[in-house]
């Protein structure tokens, strides 16, 4: 009798733990799932709030582009109408004060006339700066190469070599592109007070790659990208930006010993 109660004991307590088992590994897949289940519901709107970042940015850069869009138009229809019609006003008391011999008068016209005359080249310089018409009539390359030889001068050279045949990709990358370059080329003349850029501009069979090289002072990327988030500038930022929405990596090789900076920016071509 007591063996077999000893038996029923025994009975129970195996029935027991395996209970008290089976309850610990439901508990441990409920915990695990749960984690996992929140982790997925995070993963989740990490990509909701990047997608909604990435939107914001797709549309702030959008909206300065109209605005440059319509800046160089006013400039060129407006302003550089009015400029062109006033050279002719003057040209025609040119004209008019010449046959009375108003000898000095004709030299503060001519002034005046050269003064309007480099005022209507700014206007136009300004205009296609704004609106790059070389991208859209010849492509990325003619369009980098001719931004090159507009900021070349005396006292700064700027190389520019290669191709990138990507062509295939939407106007909207294409103009990102450029004002990548455009902005890199600012800032080594600007801020790094370079005199001497190699801007090159090649493609492989996977990747589209513009790379700026300068023999400026150089800069540290990481206070740099501090001084922006603390709304200190917005170069890096503008540049960061437009990488990240077409999705392509930025990397700066620099530093702070004067021996310049290479920068690097590498786009994805599909397949």
């Amino acid at each position: 009798m007591a063996m077999e109660n000893s038996d029923s004991l025994a009975f129970f307590v195996s029935i027991a733990t395996a209970g008290m088992l089976l309850l610990a590994i439901a508990i441990v897949f409920f915990v695990v799932f749960y984690q996992k289940k929140l982790l997925s519901q995070e993963l989740d709107l990490q990509k909701i709030e990047a997608a909604y970042q990435k939107r914001l940015l797709e549309a702030s850069i959008t909206s300065q582009e109209s605005e440059r869009k319509r800046i160089a138009a006013d400039l060129h229809d407006e302003v550089g109408a009015l400029l062109s019609a006033t050279k002719l006003n003057l040209s025609l008391l040119h004209r008019s004060l010449g046959h009375e011999g108003q000898t000095e008068n004709i030299t503060s016209l001519d002034n005046a006339k050269t003064t309007i005359d480099e005022a209507i080249h700014s206007v136009r310089r300004i205009s296609k700066d704004l609106l790059p018409s070389t991208l859209a009539q010849y492509g990325l390359s003619e369009a980098i190469k001719d931004l090159c030889t507009k900021l070349s001068s005396p006292g700064l050279s700027i190389e520019f070599s290669g191709a990138c045949s990507i062509e295939e990709f939407p106007e909207s990358t294409l103009l990102a592109l450029y004002r990548i370059a455009q902005e890199l080329l600012n800032n080594a003349i600007k801020h790094a007070e370079a005199h001497h850029i190699v801007v090159t501009l090649k493609h492989s069979e996977h990747y589209c790659i513009l790379i700026v090289e300068d023999n400026g002072k150089g800069f540290d990327y990481t206070m740099t990208r501090s001084a922006y988030k603390a709304g200190k500038g917005m170069g890096l930022f503008n540049l960061e930006s437009r990488t990240v929405l077409i999705g392509a990596k930025l990397d700066f090789s620099s530093g702070s010993d004067g021996k310049g900076t290479i920068a690097r920016v590498s786009l994805a071509i599909s397949a």
